[in-house]
């Protein structure tokens, strides 16, 4: 009998021993999901300062005396818009590219108004939406800086995979001196916007390359394939809310 109790009371204790450590290891686990939901609640809020920091600036720096359409979500965000405007002054392209239209259109057209020269051409896969980006750069008086050129997506086979890309057979532009990749949007195929390197023996010496979305996967590996075709780029980190990448020829 007093075996039993014995076992009883060992197992009684093993039992509190386990409960115990089990809610040692919930108390734990609060705590890490405490600190990691502070820091990111201190992250949104950086990054929503940056936001309005970035939007101010544009506002400011190119002039606009009509309020711009709404950014983020699937549009670029200001700090991303910023990155290429700012780049635009430093670098004075005559010729932009853009894989993807919008208020990015509207910002570089301006951009491109205010240093009095260059003109940029998005391609747009969606007609509805090139339509919608010209009545923009209309309503801004814009039109003259920028082309729209819809362009919808086929299919593509480069180095054995296959892509969904612009049709870009209306970009009749010999050389160019930056591009903007903020498409085709992502999920259509494995790495969406690598094709847009088919373009890249049209840049300049001194080309710049802008990449929004660098946060994401796909876009990570589109820029090391390419740097891996090219050893001609260097990589920049921007540090924007959905990750920013500026290649450049060195």
């Amino acid at each position: 009998m007093e075996m039993y109790i014995v076992l009883a009371n060992s197992v009684l204790t093993l039992m509190l021993l386990v409960f115990i450590a089990l809610v040692f290891y919930k108390v734990y686990k609060l705590h890490l999901m405490q600190y990691e939901l502070s820091d990111r609640l201190t992250l949104v809020g950086e990054y929503s300062f940056k936001q309005v920091e970035s939007l101010i600036a544009i506002y400011k720096d190119l002039d606009f005396n009509k309020s711009i359409p709404m950014t983020r979500g699937w549009v670029a965000s200001p700090d991303f818009l910023r990155y290429v405007y700012e780049g635009i002054a430093e670098c004075r392209p005559t010729t932009v590219v853009e894989c993807s239209s919008g208020v990015s259109t509207v910002i570089i057209a301006k951009a491109l108004k205010l240093q009095g020269f260059g003109h940029v051409y998005s391609l747009e896969s969606d007609e509805h939406y090139a339509k919608k980006t010209r009545d923009l750069l209309a309503k801004y008086e814009l039109s003259d800086w920028a082309t729209v050129i819809y362009a919808p997506l086929k299919s593509i086979n480069l180095q054995g995979q296959a892509y969904q890309w612009y049709d870009a057979k209306e970009l009749e532009v010999e050389q160019i001196d930056m591009m903007v990749i903020d498409g085709p949007y992502g999920g259509i195929c494995n790495m969406a916007r690598y094709p847009a390197v088919q373009l890249f023996p049209r840049l300049s010496a001194s080309a710049r390359v802008y990449v929004d979305d660098y946060r994401r996967k796909d876009e990570k590996a589109m820029v090391e394939q390419w740097m891996e075709e090219d050893k001609g780029f260097a990589l920049q980190l921007l540090g924007c809310e959905k990750g920013g990448a500026l290649l450049t020829k060195q």
